[in-house]
Formats: structure tokens, C-alpha cells, sequence
């Protein structure tokens, strides 16, 4: 055996397989069930609605609204 059909064989991330058929609602209530309501919420906030735009924004994006300032957090 490859090793290549051998890596396809385990889901090594616990995601599920069908994870990119998944959009808004369901997309975020597998990211509560499987992570937290708080992650859930700031994909939900950033209009990041399915695993494919997940994938398709950089870190640097996603990460992006931690260096906002607020009054509301000081």
C-alpha cells in the first residue's frame, strides 16, 4: 500500500468528511459542537460561513479583528 491511499485512509483531524457541504448554520453549530461557541462566534461575526471560506482566508485575516481597538475593552 501507497502512502498516499494509506493518508487517505485516516481522518487524521477528526473532522468530518463532509465537512466543505457544510454552510452557515450547520457549518457553525459543527464548529460549537466540535470546538467552542466563542470560535463559532467569531467565524460567524467575520461572515466566515463554510469550511471552503475557511480555507480560502489567511490567518492574518482571520486573526485581523484582534488588533481592532475598542472602548469596550479597556
Amino acid at each position: 500500500m501507497s502512502s498516499s491511499t494509506f493518508a487517505k485512509d485516516i481522518n487524521q483531524n477528526d473532522l468530518l468528511d463532509n465537512i466543505f457541504n457544510h454552510n452557515n448554520d450547520k457549518f457553525y453549530n459543527y464548529i460549537k459542537r466540535s470546538y467552542r461557541d466563542d470560535l463559532a462566534g467569531s467565524f460567524s461575526f467575520q461572515a466566515i460561513g463554510s469550511g471552503l471560506h475557511l480555507v480560502q482566508t489567511s490567518c492574518d485575516a482571520i486573526l485581523l479583528i484582534f488588533q481592532q481597538e475598542s472602548e469596550d475593552i479597556n
